[in-house]
């Protein structure tokens, strides 16, 4: 009975080693102040008077609690950066946050999300993690990015507030900013379902996305952040109706959400 127990110990502490998780970084906006975080960035690449800043209070927007941080402007171009964030070697990591706009403004708004190594410096060209465009006001939406592929570096997360062409106020709402390590064990890096492939790329008519886990949404855009149409069929994207050019394919499974850049020729 005693060997049991000494091996049930043992095997409970190996699995817990193996599936250990812990928080790297986390903001939650949670100030007095409606200044930025300490050790935190803005860039207001649109030159207007308005960019990212912190409400104190709690808003009526269903999800978003105590402070936050909002990007306002006509025609938004408006970044937040995190302070540099360490990655080691050895562990995944994913980045979580919550996201929304406001009905009261025009709830349509575009945001990008990059990851840059901490001594570069960012210029807008660059291949977004993430990109989409919010249609629903009054609701926080909550994302994650899988950020295994930058262990090892030293990087900060650049949030883009983006809207071309608008000539009405655009309120983007970021809250919950976290970067969780899951320690791999060995058997976890061998079973490592978070890669994911493009083939053919280029590619003229289909691509097909190489995933161990099963592909439950795909989107497209292109380099300006607007959503193209594109039909998914299985693990198939049909590309025939796209213009040639550079694309991004955002890919959802059960372990989080992936970005990749392909090309339409």
């Amino acid at each position: 009975m005693m060997k049991s127990i000494l091996l049930f110990g043992a095997l409970a502490l190996a699995t817990s080693q193996i599936n250990a998780q812990s928080t790297i970084f986390e903001e939650t906006f949670v100030y007095t102040s409606s200044a930025i975080p300490p050790n935190w960035a803005t860039l207001n690449n649109d030159n207007d008077v308005s960019s990212w800043y912190r409400t104190t209070n709690p808003i009526s927007m269903y999800g978003f609690l105590g402070g936050v941080m909002m990007s306002f402007g006509e025609k938004p171009d408006n970044v937040l950066i995190t302070p540099a964030i360490n990655l080691p070697t050895g562990s995944s990591y994913k980045l979580s946050f919550q996201i929304g706009s406001f009905i009261y403004a025009y709830p349509e708004n575009y945001y990008m999300v990059y990851v840059l190594p901490a001594t570069s410096t960012y210029t807008g060209t660059e291949t977004p993690v993430l990109a989409e465009a919010i249609t629903v006001g009054d609701l926080a939406f909550n994302k994650t990015v899988d950020l295994t592929s930058f262990a090892g570096q030293s990087v900060k997360i650049y949030f883009r507030h983006y809207y071309p062409n608008s000539v009405d106020n655009r309120v983007l709402v970021l809250d919950n900013v976290k970067v969780t390590q899951q320690v791999l064990g060995t058997s976890e890096v061998a079973a490592d379902n978070t890669k994911i492939g493009l083939y053919p790329n280029p590619a003229t008519d289909y691509i097909n996305i190489d995933s161990k886990t099963a592909v439950l949404k795909a989107e497209v855009y292109d380099m300006t952040g607007r959503k193209i149409n594109a039909d998914l069929e299985g693990n198939k994207l049909n590309i025939t109706e796209l213009q040639s050019g550079n694309y991004l394919l955002k890919i959802e499974t059960k372990e989080g959400v992936t970005s990749e850049k392909f090309i339409k020729k």
